[in-house]
């Protein structure tokens, strides 16, 4: 057996997710196995599930990552992308190098493109999607690099907010143009906040919250 091939971590299987979703992915499919079990030495962990139909190590991992899915999913599966506001905090994470992503590119046209480089990837029809605010969200701050993306949906706007990074947690702050009640979806569970600034403190590897606007102060 390969002992260098390892599963994914939390981080990994929380980030992979809330990408998807930050960027407005409206559906989120996985493989079975991340590649093909017989190929790599009888690994029996490599996939979600192994050569004999049975859950592996990677399973709970990402079925943390979908529970959260599944509590947010009515606000945003209707919902429009508007623009992403990215913190000024450094990004805490892996970036590949120049060289390895145009080794990707002579494999594979295009795939390089797909490559996070520390900058948000341009919508073709719209330019960047980068902004700085959107509507009562005035900007974010953070301990690590974390991301907002603003959403209109039918009834209101939401903002889905992630942390950036695979290794580390983060504190993040939005901040807002007056006082209002939240209401603050995290790890399943939704909480109500009053203020002008909502503090999420410690937000985990990958993980992401959704915020909603219900009232003012």
């Amino acid at each position: 057996n390969d002992k260098s091939i390892r599963i994914t971590s939390m981080g990994e299987a929380n980030l992979a997710v809330s990408v998807a979703l930050g960027y407005g992915a409206k559906a989120l499919e996985l493989y079975t196995g991340c590649f093909p079990n017989c190929c790599i030495g009888g690994i029996e962990h490599s996939g979600l599930i192994d050569e004999f139909g049975k859950i592996t190590e990677q399973y709970p991992l990402h079925q943390y990552a979908f529970m959260q899915v599944k509590a947010i999913e009515k606000h945003l599966v209707h919902a429009k992308l508007q623009g992403m506001i990215v913190s000024d905090a450094p990004y805490y994470g892996l970036l590949p190098s120049h060289e390895e992503i145009r080794r990707m590119e002579d494999l594979d046209k295009g795939a390089g493109d797909t490559i996070f480089e520390g900058t948000l990837l341009p919508d073709e029809k719209d330019g960047n999607c980068q902004i700085s605010e959107y509507k009562a969200l005035k900007g974010i701050s953070s301990t690590t690099q974390c991301i907002v993306s603003c959403f209109d949906n039918e009834e209101e706007t939401v903002y889905f907010v992630w942390n950036n990074s695979p290794y580390a947690a983060s504190d993040v702050t939005l901040h807002f143009d007056d006082e209002y009640v939240y209401e603050c979806t995290q790890r399943t569970v939704t909480d109500r906040y009053e203020g002008k600034d909502l503090t999420i403190h410690a937000l985990p590897a990958g993980e992401n919250a959704l915020i909603r606007i219900v009232g003012k102060k």
